[in-house]
Formats: structure tokens, C-alpha cells, sequence
């Protein structure tokens, strides 16, 4: 009868073991299950596609040029794309003059030299 208890035993202990199984198994299946992935929602329209990017970037000069006026004002307009091709006394915008604070002879006469040689030089 000797066997005969340890053939209990055992088999009263194969239980305990099916059910340490079946929880590690069920551990595995719940951590490697598929999670819901999140996901953005909105309505959408037909129109066109537009692409677009932002990126930095360096510009290098060739040939540094000084554009310069003889009178203080502010640029209205500049009648130039970047890139476009300039000759020689072909106007390149339009500048406002501000007004100027009182002027003293020496400086008026200053200045209206500065304007006559500027529009000499057109």
C-alpha cells in the first residue's frame, strides 16, 4: 500500500501544478496581446493637395553689393523678386522720405547736395 499513497499523492499535487500552468499561460497571452493603437480623427474634404516643408538652410554671397540712399526715409516697395537680375541705375524700389527734424543752413544745404548727386547718378 505504500505505492499506492504516493500514486495519491502525486496525483492530488497534479492539480495544484495544471493551475500554476494554466495562470503562467494566461500571463503570457494577457502581456502579449494586441494593444489599440491611437489614433487621430477628423472629417476630411476634397480640394487640392498641398506640400509643403520647412527646412534650414545657409545662403553664401558672391559679389556683395551696397545699395544706399542719400536721404533718410523708409522702403515702400520694393519692385524686385529675390533672384532677379539688376543693371545699373535701374530703380529697385521706392523710399519715403521721413520728416526730417529742423535743419540748420549747413545741414540743409548738406543734404540737397546728397539729392543732387543722387540724381545725377540716375
Amino acid at each position: 500500500m505504500a505505492a499506492t499513497s504516493h500514486w495519491t499523492d502525486r496525483l492530488k499535487r497534479r492539480p495544484l501544478y495544471a493551475v500554476f500552468v494554466l495562470a503562467a499561460v494566461a500571463i503570457a497571452a494577457w502581456s502579449f496581446r494586441p494593444r489599440p493603437l491611437v489614433v487621430d480623427i477628423a472629417r476630411f474634404e476634397r480640394g487640392p493637395v498641398v506640400v509643403a516643408f520647412v527646412e534650414e538652410g545657409r545662403t553664401r554671397l558672391r559679389d556683395r553689393f551696397v545699395v544706399a540712399a542719400p536721404l533718410a526715409g523708409v522702403l515702400e516697395r520694393v519692385e524686385l523678386d529675390p533672384g532677379d537680375a539688376v543693371a545699373a541705375g535701374q530703380r529697385i524700389g521706392f523710399i519715403r522720405a521721413t520728416r526730417a527734424a529742423l535743419l540748420d543752413p549747413a545741414t540743409r544745404e548738406e543734404a540737397r547736395a546728397r539729392w543732387r548727386a543722387a540724381a545725377d547718378e540716375l
